[in-house]
């Protein structure tokens, strides 16, 4: 599982379809439900979970109770398509929403915060032979935040490729990447 944040990469191919469900409670007013489910069907594959979680106030090691909130959700679908025995078709689309109310450490009042950050990946895995394969990726992510009125909307596009050939005991890599960031809106003000 991934919590916090932390992006889950999941790279073994399912051998049958795995659905579940989980509720998670525990301090802070934490609630968290997950469902979820994994398969391959012929030459296809998924994997797709969609997480929601509550938290309320929360207290340090002395005691002393910080209110806040925060309701997130996120969603992660994944689709795969094996095109031949050496290529694979691969697309990802993640998405992170969360309301939620913090307070600074040198001020009492709750300030509001949303976070709408979504992204999707293109990639094609290509194994030529036993020793030489490639990667290639096309990736979009948006990021839209609004900390405390100051709101701001990043767009980044990405296209990478990586070749990788063995040799006996070693690997010969090399590729490109290429990113462009653009900052769409700061503070609600248009940036285009």
């Amino acid at each position: 599982d991934a919590k916090g944040g932390v992006i889950n990469i999941i790279t073994r191919r399912p051998d049958s379809i795995n659905t579940y469900f989980r509720v998670e409670g525990g301090d802070n007013s934490v609630t968290n439900y997950k469902f979820g489910q994994s398969g391959a069907e012929k030459s296809w594959t998924w994997d797709v979970n969609i997480s929601r979680e509550r938290m309320g106030d929360y207290k340090d090691g002395e005691g002393v109770t910080t209110p806040a909130y925060s309701k997130s959700t996120s969603k992660n679908f994944k689709i795969g398509k094996e095109l031949s025995d050496k290529h694979e078709l691969i697309a990802t689309y993640d998405s992170y929403d969360a309301d939620y109310k913090y307070t600074a450490l040198w001020e009492n009042d709750l300030k509001n915060g949303q976070v709408n950050n979504s992204n999707y990946k293109i990639i094609l895995n290509s194994h030529f032979d036993n020793n030489t394969s490639n990667v290639l990726s096309f990736f979009n992510m948006d990021i839209d935040t609004d900390f405390n009125k100051y709101i701001t909307k990043v767009r980044t596009k990405r296209i990478t490729d990586q070749l990788t050939y063995k040799l006996s005991n070693h690997l010969l890599t090399g590729g490109f990447e290429f990113s462009h960031d653009k900052v769409l809106s700061f503070e609600g003000k248009k940036m285009i």
